[in-house]
């Protein structure tokens, strides 16, 4: 285990090198996720422009209008950096040692390959993920499958993880139906 210094903190770096890094597919997040806000925003819009229309006489109709719009030209226009940002920190690590990705909150977490103990596929939100239970601790990560060459993730989990692993199996199931 590694130390590395992050501002004035000294952090544990529990991999070695070579690590290799997946990234989640641009495309994807941003579609699903500019759906969600698309439909989010012109809800809230709606009712505060409805709210309005006692002041203004707004037709409920021209409302919802007006609602979809701003929140659509205000979602396409702030996603884009956000999705980036989303796909940084939502990176999925692979080494010798284990893997590190996130929880549902995308807050860091790491496992050695033996520490694994269940892996089950879920659908959150529009996302498959793999949920990833570890005998180290608690916190469950939400390993996301939407990532930029999963095949190539899946072949790397097999190789350094064994092909009797529950994460390799996992991924073998999941290329199956698609990833």
């Amino acid at each position: 285990m590694g130390r590395r210094l992050l501002g004035d903190i000294l952090v544990d770096e529990p991999f070695e090198q070579p690590v290799t890094a997946f990234h989640c597919q641009f495309w994807r997040l941003y579609g699903v996720t500019l759906l969600w806000a698309i439909v989010s925003y012109t809800l809230i819009f709606s009712v505060i422009f409805l709210i309005l229309e006692l002041d203004i006489r707004l037709a409920p109709a021209k409302a919802f209008a007006l609602a979809l719009s701003f929140s659509t030209a205000l979602t396409v226009v702030l996603l884009v950096p956000c999705t980036f940002l989303l796909i940084m920190l939502m990176q999925v690590r692979v080494s010798r040692e284990g893997l590190k990705s996130g929880d549902l909150f995308g807050r860091p977490l790491d496992a050695t390959w033996g520490a694994i103990t269940t892996v089950r596929p879920i659908y959150f939100l529009g996302f498959h993920y793999l949920r990833i239970q570890s005998n180290t601790t608690r916190r469950v990560i939400w390993l996301p499958v939407f990532l930029v060459d999963f095949e190539r993730f899946a072949g790397l989990v097999r190789k350094l993880a064994g092909p009797e692993h529950p994460l390799t199996v996992a991924t073998a199931t999941r290329l199956q139906k698609g990833a």
